[in-house]
C-alpha cells in the first residue's frame, strides 16, 4: 500500500485535488483531510464527501496539556511554616499547599506523534506536523497509487508531495 500527501495552503485547492483523486484514481483506497480544527478549515469541515481529522481535536483527546493539572499532594499549611504532626510551627490561618505537575511532563502527544497513531508514516510524520501546526491542510490517498497521484495533487494547488 502507498500513501500519498499533498501540503495545501488554500481550501480550495484541496477540494479540487480530491475531486481529481475521486474521479481518476480508483486504485484508492482511501482519502482524507487532515486540519489543526474545524474552525481553521471551515470550507472543508462543512463539505461530507471525504473525510476529515481534525489533528488537534484528537491530541487535545489524548491528554494533551491534563499532565500538570493532576495533583501530587497535599499539605496542611499555615502562614508561618507547614504544620507537622500535632503541632503547628507559625501563626496565622491553616490552609493546604497543592502540588501539581508531572515531574517535568509539560504536556500530552504531540502533533508528529498523533500523526503517526492515525497512520502518517514515521518518515513523513515530522514534516507533516510542521505544516499542520503552521494552518497547512493535507490531503492523505493511501492505497495501491501510482506517481500520477501526486501529479494529480500538485495541479491542484500542492505545494509539496510526499510517497
Amino acid at each position: 500500500m502507498t500513501v500519498t500527501i499533498g501540503f495545501f495552503d488554500n481550501e480550495e485547492g484541496v477540494l479540487d485535488a480530491a475531486k481529481r483523486l475521486k474521479e481518476g484514481c480508483t486504485r484508492a483506497s482511501s482519502v482524507r483531510l487532515l486540519v489543526q480544527n474545524a474552525e481553521s478549515a471551515p470550507i472543508l469541515a462543512a463539505q461530507s464527501d471525504i473525510p476529515v481529522e481534525e489533528v488537534y481535536s484528537i491530541r487535545d483527546a489524548r491528554g494533551y496539556g491534563t499532565a500538570d493539572d493532576a495533583p501530587l499532594g497535599v499539605a496542611p499549611f499555615t502562614a508561618g511554616g507547614y504544620a507537622g504532626a500535632n503541632t503547628v510551627a507559625g501563626t496565622g490561618s491553616p490552609g493546604v499547599v497543592v502540588g501539581v505537575g508531572a515531574f517535568g511532563s509539560t504536556k500530552g502527544p504531540d502533533t508528529d506523534e498523533v500523526l503517526e497513531d492515525i497512520g502518517i508514516p514515521d518518515k513523513h510524520a515530522r514534516s507533516c506536523g510542521d505544516a499542520i501546526d503552521n494552518g497547512q491542510y493535507l490531503l492523505v490517498a493511501e492505497g495501491d497509487l501510482g506517481l500520477e497521484t501526486a501529479d494529480w495533487m500538485r495541479q491542484a494547488g500542492a505545494w509539496k508531495t510526499l510517497q
